[in-house]
């Protein structure tokens, strides 16, 4: 009897590990999902920015050289054909009068007016974030009349060439720097007493210093 009754406990210690050993083994804990969607980062002002084809963009800005930073000497449509190709209708006005004492007390009075009309091209060349670099062509006429003591009365027709950069700043708005060389200019001036005189160049040229536009466009 005192046998059993030592046995009894490691009999009963033996029946729970069975017990425990029956058991359904613990389900290994699953891994959290994770999510394969990249976190969205802050708008860079990209494609987003950019106007749609069939868009229409008016602006205005400056042309140089000759122009006055306080006052604005060009219009211009910016009609959007497709995502890299743009035609560009433009208005240029441009007048500047100035007054002159001479040696004798007189003053004299220098006035200049330029008016003129172009259409351009602009065709992406390549995009990072909201820049675009594109190449450009144009054609345009202009006439300038300048009263002073010799008058005189210019006329330009002028094929050029060169390259942009547009910046997509906001929304709809947009900022852009051109530059612009001759590819063939013809130019006739007469003065007074009927005297004229004709010129005419061609050939892909690079002025120093080029025509420089820039521009501000919103965009519907």
């Amino acid at each position: 009897m005192k046998r059993i009754a030592l046995l009894s406990p490691i009999l009963m210690l033996f029946s729970v590990s069975q017990a425990h050993g029956q058991g359904d083994p613990l389900a290994p804990v699953a891994p959290m999902p994770t999510s394969s969607a990249p976190m969205a980062g802050p708008s860079s002002g990209g494609d987003g920015h950019r106007p749609m084809p069939t868009s229409l963009g008016l602006g205005f800005g400056w042309g140089f050289p000759g122009g006055n930073v306080w006052q604005p000497n060009s219009a211009s449509a910016r009609i959007v054909l497709s995502d890299s190709l743009i035609l560009e209708p433009r208005l240029n006005l441009r007048y500047d009068r100035q007054s002159v004492d001479n040696s004798a007390g007189v003053t004299q009075s220098n006035s200049v007016l330029t008016t003129g009309v172009d259409v351009g091209v602009r065709w992406l060349l390549m995009s990072r974030g909201p820049i675009d670099l594109a190449i450009l062509a144009g054609a345009g006429l202009s006439n300038t009349v300048v009263n002073a003591a010799t008058d005189t009365n210019s006329q330009h027709f002028g094929i050029n060439w060169g390259v942009g950069l547009a910046w997509y700043l906001y929304k709809n708005w947009s900022m852009s720097l051109d530059l612009m060389n001759p590819l063939f200019s013809l130019d006739r001036t007469s003065m007074d007493g009927g005297n004229t005189t004709s010129k005419i160049v061609a050939g892909a040229i690079f002025q120093a210093p080029p025509n420089v536009l820039v521009m501000m466009h919103l965009f519907f």
